[in-house]
């Protein structure tokens, strides 16, 4: 592994104010063969499995169960898509252990956040680096390989307590090829995969299966080089149309309309209720830690987050900050007429879902489907 000292620093967030308030679908796309497929007995490795009538969820890794201590840490290990969890008639007598809690993003600190795979990792007693995606760890065996998934961007190594990395399983030795979160979708010639951790992948055995995570064709990422490099350890099992997360914003209770600076702050340093302090929910539960002063730059009134994400675009590429016209799981939509919403669903009929707060001035949850252009911007932040 490789082992190289880097000092990390420190973010102090300040201040608060909240907001007052279509994709390709190519002819030749087609899934992972074989079409008709029988689910093994057995899980496959990267696989989350559930036996029929309990509630626990297990990641499948080298004849090992790891049972998923809470919702936070299945999100983390799925890359924010929970629904990726096989029911099986009886769990295989293999060893159980427990995976490391990903931590509650409404707290601070917000635990470890690391897990949702976006970072390296090292602990303070070793030098090696490790990258965690699928909340399965891969040692980087070079600088070189490190320098090709990280850009060379040595500033985002974590330290992590030693006790929750070893409590991962040990995957593959990371390739040289950019880093993909877990649910990845990587195509080439028209096949997909759904990459679940950095050298594996569960197979799509059919469009019906990748529309029932509510991914569209657009989603995939076109790149033979990387394709090969994922092996297929698996074929992904339909989802049924459980995409969408409901009302879980923690503060639902909290009074609203009542603006005294510094008591009616949430977390992230929006007001309650409102939709840019529900967004930034949505954004920390995916392990992305904004807060409105993401970045170093203030991002204020949802009208003006177009402004604060486009100067990240051009000032701080690194931060991986982006802006566009194009829809995606997980990114804010964002209308200059000043409302933020979560994208919990991107349709292949050129329609989003989305969920948000606020919209009627009422402080309440609500989800609507609608056109993809009727957004005037998508900010990402993967």
């Amino acid at each position: 592994m490789i082992r190289k000292v880097v000092p990390l620093g420190i973010l102090v967030v300040t201040a608060l104010v909240g907001c007052v308030d279509a994709g390709r679908n190519p002819t030749n796309a087609r899934a992972l063969e074989p079409r008709t497929y029988t689910a093994p007995p057995e899980p496959v490795d990267g696989e989350f499995v559930r036996q029929l009538g309990t509630s626990t969820v297990y990641l499948s890794y080298g004849r090992v169960l790891y049972g998923v201590p809470d919702m936070q840490t299945l999100r983390a290990c799925t890359g924010g898509r929970e629904t990726v969890v096989r029911d099986i008639s009886s769990l295989p007598a293999w060893p159980n252990r427990t995976l490391p809690s990903a931590g509650s993003p409404q707290r601070r600190p917000h635990g470890n956040v690391w897990m949702h795979g976006d970072r390296p990792v090292k602990t303070s007693t070793s030098g090696a680096v490790y990258l965690v995606v699928g909340c399965v760890k891969s040692g980087i065996p070079s600088e070189a390989t490190y320098n090709a998934i990280f850009n060379g961007d040595w500033s985002r190594i974590v330290t992590v307590d030693a006790a929750a990395l070893d409590a991962l399983p040990n995957g593959p030795t990371a390739q040289p090829v950019p880093l993909r979160r877990a649910g990845t979708l990587l195509e080439s010639g028209g096949t997909f995969r759904w990459v679940t951790f950095h050298g594996g992948s569960l197979g799509i055995p059919d469009p019906a299966t990748m529309d029932s995570y509510c991914r569209p064709w657009s989603d995939g990422i076109t790149s033979a080089t990387e394709y090969n490099v994922y092996s297929q350890r698996g074929i992904l099992q339909g989802a049924g149309s459980a995409c969408q997360r409901g009302d879980d914003y923690p503060y639902k209770n909290q009074s609203y309309g009542t603006y005294r600076p510094g008591y009616d702050d949430d977390p992230w340093q929006f007001w309650y209720r409102e939709c840019t302090s529900f967004v930034a929910w949505r954004l920390n539960q995916d392990g992305i830690e904004f807060h409105n002063y993401y970045g170093d730059i203030r991002w204020s009134n949802a009208d003006l987050w177009d402004t604060a994400a486009s100067w990240l675009q051009a000032n701080k590429p690194g931060l991986g900050v982006r802006i566009n016209k194009s829809p995606a799981r997980g990114a804010v939509a964002q209308w200059n007429s000043m409302h933020v919403a979560y994208v919990s669903a991107v349709h292949n009929d050129g329609t989003i879902t989305i969920e948000e707060y606020n919209r009627n001035f009422d402080g309440r949850f609500g989800s609507r489907r609608i056109s993809a252009t009727a957004v005037d911007n998508y900010i990402h932040f993967r």
